[in-house]
């Protein structure tokens, strides 16, 4: 193994092995789930599907057999929209904005979208699409750091860094980005440790992410992060670097608004952005660190078959 490559795959050790924490026990992971089913029946009664979705997949991730999630989940989708299929990214990826519609009568009355509000976003809809089409980042810190790519399936990339950068990001996002990043890959395969948070015109996301393998638009962090599909450059060389994407998705989605077509879901017109509390991101967080640390999953996994066991003594005891 050469140096640049040993160095890299050491990197996304500790890049990763940060992002896990103190590690949780089985009895901890169980009482996060419950404090957020809690959320997320709140937000099942107050119509609040997109804030409820977010909930949802985070607990998925982690177990997705938790008692009680499927069938209050069920029980909306008959009521109102299915939260499921309505926010599937598909092969959109990233591309699809988790932005609720206003138009479908979902939520208070006072939220739904009338024809004078479309008609008043639809220039500026128009020219935002067109925007979304390049993204960029202006960033410094410390690293070493190259990928270039033609999609996630052509690329090539290299390198370590931890930086904050400025710029017109996914999302529609202008503002900051702070990313620790560690990767090592060729072609659609490759190994990455990923954390970042974006803060800007769309609000807030954060995330930490890993792969290893071969990179697959259905994996989390094109699902709700990276562009699968961009392509592109980005380079550190020691305290500075700059990023620069082109997004063939976002063409598609600028062409078919001009035809009132909305498929990225990001038309402000008729959507609008995540009302999650800071309790409730904080929850979704750390249900994500949880999901990727194996020792807490199978300290889970371990705690659930305890209590199942325990069940079924106290059934034999009272029959």
């Amino acid at each position: 193994m050469s140096s640049p490559t040993r160095w890299t795959l050491i990197a996304l050790l500790v890049v990763s092995a940060a992002a896990c924490g103190t590690t949780r026990t089985g009895e901890a992971v169980d009482n996060e789930l419950d404090a957020a089913m809690a959320y997320f029946k709140t937000r099942l009664n107050q119509d609040d599907a997109m804030e409820a979705y977010y909930i949802y997949e985070a607990m998925k991730s982690v177990d997705p057999d938790y008692p009680g999630l499927e069938a209050s989940a069920q029980a909306f989708r008959d009521d109102n929209i299915d939260i499921v299929e309505y926010f599937d990214r598909g092969w959109l990826g990233s591309n699809f904005s988790l932005r609720m519609p206003t138009d479908r009568g979902i939520g208070p009355e006072n939220e739904q979208t009338g024809l004078g509000s479309k008609l008043g976003w639809y220039l500026p809809d128009r020219l935002l699409d067109i925007l979304d089409l390049v993204s960029f980042d202006v960033h410094f810190g410390l690293g070493a750091y190259v990928d270039v790519h033609a999609t996630r399936i052509v690329k090539a990339d290299l390198g370590v860094r931890n930086v904050a950068g400025v710029g017109w990001h996914n999302h529609r996002s202008l503002g900051i980005l702070n990313q620790a990043d560690a990767t090592a890959g060729f072609m659609p395969f490759g190994t990455r440790a990923y954390t970042a948070t974006q803060a800007g015109t769309s609000g807030v996301q954060t995330g930490s992410w890993s792969l290893a393998g071969m990179h697959e638009p259905t994996d989390d962090l094109y699902k709700e992060f990276v562009d699968y599909w961009a392509a592109g450059a980005s380079a550190t060389a020691g305290i500075v670097g700059v990023s620069v994407d082109l997004h063939p998705i976002e063409a598609f989605d600028m062409l078919a608004g001009w035809a009132l077509f909305d498929p990225a879901n990001d038309d402000f017109g008729r959507t609008r952005g995540n009302r999650l509390t800071d309790s409730e991101r904080g929850i979704i967080k750390t249900l994500g660190q949880i999901r990727r640390s194996a020792d807490e999953m199978i300290a889970y996994d371990n705690f659930k078959a305890a209590q199942e066991e325990i069940a079924v003594e106290n059934v034999e005891i009272e029959d």
